[in-house]
């Protein structure tokens, strides 16, 4: 069975400047079966990363549906059980974690709002970071006290620690070196085998 399935997505955004609607998303239909790892590539401003806000529920698309393991999501944002099996990881992993709370807090804080206690989600987490590649005393430190590669593995530890299906990444590499992409990249071929995690890698190379 597919774990997800897009159908017909449509996204206008009006531009009051211009007078006109901007087709962000017009037409797209795709799915994710089990263990896949689907590129969607396409030049900058294409639409990508809105497209990606919709499939989870950061956007309520115009027309289209999307299809979770067999349910039509309509409601936005999406009841919150959707998040314990689909978890998105963005562009710039700085931004995406509160600033004021360490990156061990972080990867706590999602684990404790599905109902893992306290003291498993602490043990948790320093196995996470383990997972991931990065020492456990990064638990202790600010997202911006480490450097982008580290955070971007913080904020792969955070997506996993819920133990979802499904993860939306969104330019997830584009900010980084060249050699640290490929470790990423890497990284998530070896998750995917490990957890049959399907994932959707937008990316504009």
């Amino acid at each position: 069975m597919k774990v997800l399935e897009v159908t017909a997505l449509k996204k206008s955004f009006y531009a009051g400047e211009e007078g006109r609607y901007i087709h962000a998303v017009d037409n797209v239909s795709f799915f994710l079966e089990p263990g896949e790892f689907l590129g969607l590539v396409g030049e900058s401003g294409c639409g990508k990363s809105t497209l990606a806000r919709i499939v989870t529920g950061l956007l309520h698309p115009d027309h289209g549906n999307v299809v979770l393991a067999g349910d039509e999501l309509r409601q936005t944002p999406f009841p919150k059980a959707v998040y314990k099996q689909m978890q998105m990881v963005f562009q710039n992993p700085q931004d995406s974690f509160d600033p004021r709370r360490t990156i061990g807090c972080s990867i706590i804080d999602i684990q404790r709002n599905f109902g893992v206690k306290r003291a498993e989600a602490q043990q948790k987490m320093y196995g996470l970071l383990d997972r991931v590649g990065l020492k456990s005393t990064l638990a202790d430190r600010l997202p911006l006290e480490i450097s982008g590669g580290e955070c971007q593995r913080a904020a792969i530890a955070r997506a996993i620690s819920v133990s979802p299906q499904i993860i939306i990444c969104d330019e997830i590499t584009s900010a980084l070196d060249v050699s640290v992409q490929a470790q990423i990249l890497e990284l998530l071929e070896d998750l995917r085998d490990e957890m049959q995690l399907s994932l959707l890698f937008i990316s504009h190379d």
